[in-house]
């Protein structure tokens, strides 16, 4: 069983080499904006970093190279693709593992740093993804505004609006009018 593992972590380090060696020193992760030299962390005294090619996991192996795909496969950093996996696991039932953040979006929940792990802003991933998938914080307040005519604080239609998404529940869902 080791030999295996062993064997497996041997490929995934070729691939992860050649990958890393495929691009230049002034290489840019199109997610995170931080250069080939600015990926790389020190862990236990050594300076580790990688390259992951990112797809759009909503569309099956074969048909990923149709017009199907929301985004064609990128390199990104290893930090920005692994950002796109927690935000998954930290919400299962609500954001699907067949979801996949464009590098755009990736920028837009995370703060990277030169040399450090992300830090990853969790309720604003979520937003991001409702907003894709159904609306925005601020349609939801526009639509507040008009259809209900109350005059409320916004901090009353933003709480509403995060107690919807993360329960899963598409915010625009609250304004459907029973008949």
């Amino acid at each position: 069983m080791q030999r295996a593992t062993r064997k497996r972590r041997t490929k995934r380090s070729e691939i992860g080499n050649s990958l890393w060696d495929s691009v230049t020193d002034d290489w840019k992760c199109p997610a995170c904006k931080r250069f080939k030299q600015e990926i790389l962390r020190k862990i236990d005294g050594v300076w580790k970093g990688g390259l992951h090619m990112h797809h759009d996991h909503s569309v099956d192996d074969p048909d990923r190279y149709t017009d199907k795909v929301k985004f064609e496969e990128v390199l990104i950093c290893d930090q920005c693709n692994h950002a796109d996996g927690l935000i998954k696991k930290k919400y299962p039932g609500v954001i699907p593992d067949t979801f996949s953040f464009e590098p755009k979006h990736i920028n837009e929940f995370i703060v990277s740093k030169p040399n450090r792990s992300h830090n990853i802003n969790f309720m604003k991933a979520l937003e991001l993804y409702f907003s894709i998938i159904d609306i925005s914080l601020k349609k939801f307040t526009r639509m507040w505004r008009k259809n209900k005519g109350e005059n409320v604080k916004d901090f009353v239609i933003h709480s509403t609006y995060k107690r919807l998404i993360k329960s899963g529940t598409k915010p625009s869902t609250f304004f459907r009018i029973e008949t």
